[in-house]
């Protein structure tokens, strides 16, 4: 997976002090689980929310890009929601201000 240079600064300057105590502990405890089972085979990472059009989809692009930035190419990242929605063309320009490149398929 290729990591443009905007995402790649993007990543560099995320400030892990603007995430609560309680919310590091969730995150570390995930990270643990995550990195027993990387060494077991792929490790997939599920993503729901109600529609699918918003938090899960960046939650998934984002998810998967941190795991190329950090080399763990085992871990394979989706999304999904209860209702089969498009994407919600705010996050589209999110992710493009990001430094991400999008591209309609189909």
């Amino acid at each position: 997976m290729k990591i443009y240079p905007e995402i790649v600064r993007e990543i560099e300057g995320l400030e892990s002090e603007n995430i609560l105590p309680d919310r590091k502990e969730q995150l570390q405890r995930l990270a643990s689980m995550i990195s027993e089972t990387v060494h077991a085979g792929d490790v997939p990472v599920v993503f729901i929310c109600t529609h699918n059009s918003r938090r899960s989809v960046l939650a998934q692009v984002w998810c998967q890009t941190l795991a190329a930035y950090y080399g763990l190419d085992r871990i394979r990242c989706y999304s999904g929601g209860t209702e089969a929605t498009a994407v919600y063309p705010g996050v589209i320009r999110a992710l493009e201000k990001q430094g991400f490149r999008i591209r309609q398929s189909g």
